[in-house]
Protein backbone atom coordinates (compact mmCIF):
# COMPACT_ATOMS: atom_id res chain seq x y z
CA UNK A 1 0.00 0.00 0.00
CA UNK A 2 2.19 3.11 -1.07
CA UNK A 3 -0.16 6.07 -1.10
CA UNK A 4 0.12 9.25 0.81
CA UNK A 5 -2.33 8.52 2.93
CA UNK A 6 -2.08 9.91 6.67
CA UNK A 7 -4.83 8.31 8.71
CA UNK A 8 -4.22 11.37 11.41
CA UNK A 9 -4.93 14.11 8.77
CA UNK A 10 -8.40 14.92 8.48
CA UNK A 11 -9.29 15.09 4.92
CA UNK A 12 -10.46 18.86 5.19
CA UNK A 13 -11.07 19.77 1.87
CA UNK A 14 -13.36 15.81 1.15
CA UNK A 15 -15.05 17.33 3.97
CA UNK A 16 -16.01 20.62 2.73
CA UNK A 17 -16.61 19.05 -0.90
CA UNK A 18 -20.00 17.15 0.25
CA UNK A 19 -23.27 17.67 -1.52
CA UNK A 20 -25.63 19.04 0.16
CA UNK A 21 -28.71 19.22 -2.03
CA UNK A 22 -27.86 15.09 -2.79
CA UNK A 23 -30.75 12.39 -2.40
CA UNK A 24 -28.30 9.52 -2.41
CA UNK A 25 -25.83 11.34 -0.26
CA UNK A 26 -26.27 11.54 3.44
CA UNK A 27 -24.73 15.16 4.21
CA UNK A 28 -22.43 14.16 7.48
CA UNK A 29 -22.05 17.63 9.50
CA UNK A 30 -20.19 16.11 12.67
CA UNK A 31 -16.54 16.01 11.58
CA UNK A 32 -16.22 12.64 13.59
CA UNK A 33 -19.00 10.72 11.91
CA UNK A 34 -17.70 11.83 8.55
CA UNK A 35 -13.82 11.37 9.29
CA UNK A 36 -14.57 7.72 10.52
CA UNK A 37 -17.01 6.99 7.19
CA UNK A 38 -14.10 8.32 5.33
CA UNK A 39 -11.20 6.02 6.86
CA UNK A 40 -13.63 3.42 6.46
CA UNK A 41 -14.00 3.74 2.46
CA UNK A 42 -10.28 4.18 2.30
CA UNK A 43 -9.39 0.98 4.17
CA UNK A 44 -12.45 -0.50 1.95
CA UNK A 45 -11.06 0.63 -1.37
CA UNK A 46 -7.27 -0.64 -0.37
CA UNK A 47 -8.38 -3.88 0.41
CA UNK A 48 -9.87 -4.59 -3.37
CA UNK A 49 -7.23 -2.72 -5.05
CA UNK A 50 -4.75 -5.26 -3.04
CA UNK A 51 -7.09 -8.58 -3.55
CA UNK A 52 -7.34 -9.77 -6.86
CA UNK A 53 -9.28 -12.45 -7.57
CA UNK A 54 -7.90 -13.58 -10.46
CA UNK A 55 -3.88 -13.56 -9.47
CA UNK A 56 -4.41 -15.81 -7.19
CA UNK A 57 -6.86 -18.70 -9.13
CA UNK A 58 -3.83 -19.13 -11.42
CA UNK A 59 -1.71 -20.83 -8.64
Amino acid sequence: MNSQYNPHKFPAWAYLKQPIFSSTYKLKLNPWTFWHGHRLNHLERCWVKAFNPEEHSNS
